[in-house]
């Protein structure tokens, strides 16, 4: 046996030594680069599906319960006037810009209120790891003071919602900006002790 594996050893030494320095370290490369690029595509289809599904609870909130239980939801937020309520809104939906709008932009939620009333402009970000920075705040800011131009609204808050948290310097830029926030989980909690209005269902 041991000749045998001599022989083989001198015979194909070459071609072992090309396949296990060469050959097999370019397929494996090759192999986790197409692995990696699957799990970036999985990853970011996973985080869109997360993204819409808390755009969707905060929406269903703000539609069917936020009115009814002001107190329990101002204490998830930071920074609203102290004057503020959440209303029955008169809608709650994503907004777009207008087409051939200069500045193509959308935003999370637009909660139109009455007049005299909170309407409510959301940024809302359901991340795992990355915090939302003051880099994200400025672009939201920018985007939402275009809709405020564009609709016409009038008393209005901005608000921010990050299930990772903020960056150490975001909630100070955001005081001074006039930028409510959260990061409590309440908000995307289907199953808060709230009294359902007649006909309210998930």
């Amino acid at each position: 046996m041991r000749i045998k594996t001599k022989v083989f050893r001198s015979r194909y030494a070459d071609d072992i030594d090309r396949f296990v320095t060469q050959e097999a370290s370019e397929e494996y490369k090759a192999l986790f680069e197409k692995l990696l690029e699957r799990h970036k595509s999985l990853s970011g289809e996973h985080n869109r599906y997360k993204g819409a599904f808390a755009e969707f609870v905060i929406s269903h909130h703000l539609s069917h319960a936020a009115h009814r239980e002001n107190d329990l939801f101002r204490e998830m937020m930071r920074n609203l006037p102290d004057d503020f309520r959440f209303a029955a809104y008169e809608s709650v939906r994503p907004y777009h810009s207008p087409p051939l709008h200069r500045l193509e932009f959308q935003l999370d939620i637009f909660a139109r209120a009455k007049a005299g009333e909170y309407s409510l402009v959301w940024e809302v970000k359901h991340r795992q790891t990355e915090k939302f920075s003051i880099g994200e705040a400025g672009d939201f800011l920018k985007k939402a003071e275009e809709l405020v131009r564009l609709e016409g609204v009038g008393r209005h808050a901005l608000i921010v919602f990050s299930s990772a948290g903020f960056t150490r310097e975001t909630p100070d830029w955001l005081i001074r900006h006039g930028i409510a926030w959260s990061e409590d989980g309440g908000w995307l909690d289907t199953n808060l002790p709230i009294k359902p209005a007649w006909g309210d269902e998930w």
